[in-house]
């Protein structure tokens, strides 16, 4: 079966000053519509938060110092994976994100626990990750995501709380038109049956669209193809290909 090996410094030297809060660590995720939201302290060194999947069963965040959106602590990649290094803070570091992705978990043959040696410069564990034991995780699903802080070494993990949160506490999606004749800002679109709507007016020929779900550009929809008509359909919400469905129609 897969094994996940992972190695956890010890400590050893110091954060620089302007690497650490006054306040605390906040997380500013995909759910959360630009909010950043308090970690809770769990002991020396470990701070937590507990994360449900929405809609798109996966969820992308960045940790802030004190709330700061020009603070942001950050993996070393795009779409990171548990156990990554923080690097940070930084003001421009918006595209570098760790995700928790439910679609990729893949079931395990057992939910032994895992084993972990202790050393001493730190913790080597090795089993299989708690995020592909038992089931795929579904809509609701929770997870608790933690910063853990030794000397100057810091980490990103989280653990599948094997959970699944009530219904109405999963947040709701809106969705939005963002276009060239709106200036690429957001028109709240209406909920109608198992679709939503916008209607718009045009003030010159034509147009080029995109929709957005919760305001957020990393969960753009738009189509496989430029210039796409109604018959294509929508891919996301995700990273916005740059690609957007044209609206044909006259002034008025």
């Amino acid at each position: 079966k897969p094994l996940e090996l992972g190695y956890w410094p010890g400590g050893g030297g110091d954060l620089q000053d302007d690497q650490m809060p006054f306040r605390g660590y906040y997380i500013l995720g995909s759910w959360s519509r630009g909010k950043p939201e308090p970690m809770q302290a769990e002991g020396p060194g470990s701070y937590g938060l507990t994360v449900t999947l929405g809609e798109n069963r996966w969820e992308d965040f960045q940790i802030l110092l004190d709330g700061d959106k020009k603070q942001r602590l950050h993996p070393p990649q795009h779409r990171a994976p548990r156990d990554s290094l923080v690097m940070g803070p930084e003001t421009n570091a918006q595209a570098f994100k760790w995700r928790i992705d439910g679609r990729r978990a893949r079931p395990a043959a057992t939910s032994s626990p895992m084993p972990a040696l202790m050393g001493p410069e730190g913790i080597l564990s090795l089993g299989a990750s708690s995020s592909s034991m038992g089931a795929a995780p579904e809509v609701g699903e929770r997870y608790r995501v933690r910063l853990r802080v030794a000397g100057k070494y810091r980490m990103v993990t989280w653990d599948r709380l094997f959970e699944v949160a009530d219904r109405s506490s999963i947040p709701k999606s809106e969705f939005y038109v963002s276009s060239d004749w709106n200036g690429w800002t957001f028109d709240a679109m209406s909920p109608e049956g198992d679709g939503w709507h916008l209607e718009v007016l045009l003030l010159r020929e034509g147009g080029h669209f995109q929709i957005v779900r919760n305001e957020d550009w990393s969960q753009a929809i738009g189509p496989a193809s430029p210039h796409a008509d109604s018959s294509a359909c929508g891919l996301g919400p995700d990273e916005s290909r740059g690609f957007c469905w044209s609206l044909r129609g006259s002034p008025g």
